[in-house]
């Protein structure tokens, strides 16, 4: 298994920085004011599911740094919880908990930015409230989306399905702007 510890940057980013070498041994404690938590939900049917979710331990304002991901595997191959890094190559991060957890909304109140540790940092697009779920917009990082196509999440402006930027790049950049994963930027297609 390739380790992002030792890996030089898929986007040519320089080297990603050693956990060992910062003093931090454990990956969470990168994101103190997080935590992840079994939800229970109930689906449009009426059946009962779980799911993990990653929720705020306390408010956290517009701005400040949410969740630091760590990358713990790099590959090719996308998983049902990797997050994209580039599409040429294709590079996917697992990343350790609590970034392993965070669930896609429509209305995220964060968004990603790439960092030194092969993942992305969350950063809160809006003040967070305590207790708050942690959400992103999976189509933000993701060229093409395989592991869920319909959205759940309930906000008045659910885009319904979810394909990725490849489908979706014009909607994703005219609402977020500059809140988008740096490679998606080679594939905007000019206006006609």
């Amino acid at each position: 298994m390739p380790s992002p510890l030792a890996a030089t940057s898929p986007a040519g980013n320089g080297t990603y920085s050693s956990l060992a070498a910062s003093g931090v041994t454990d990956p969470s404690a990168l994101s103190p004011h997080v935590e992840v938590r079994e939800e229970r939900f109930y689906g449009d049917g009426g059946e009962e599911g779980q799911m993990r979710g990653v929720f705020a331990k306390k408010h956290i304002s517009t701005g400040d740094v949410v969740l630091v991901g760590v990358a713990e595997t790099i590959d090719e191959k996308r998983t049902m919880h990797s997050i994209q890094l580039s599409e040429v190559p294709p590079r996917h991060a697992d990343m350790y908990a609590p970034g392993r957890f965070l669930n896609h909304s429509c209305e995220p109140n964060t968004w990603a930015k790439r960092n030194s540790y092969g993942a992305y940092t969350f950063i809160a697009r809006r003040d967070i409230s305590k207790d708050e779920q942690i959400f992103f917009d999976y189509e933000t990082t993701e060229y093409a989306i395989m592991a869920m196509d319909e959205c759940f999440c309930g906000e008045p402006t659910c885009r319904k399905m979810l394909a990725g930027f490849h489908k979706n790049g014009r909607t994703i950049l005219d609402k977020y702007q500059h809140e988008v994963a740096d490679y998606l930027l080679d594939h905007v297609q000019p206006d006609s």
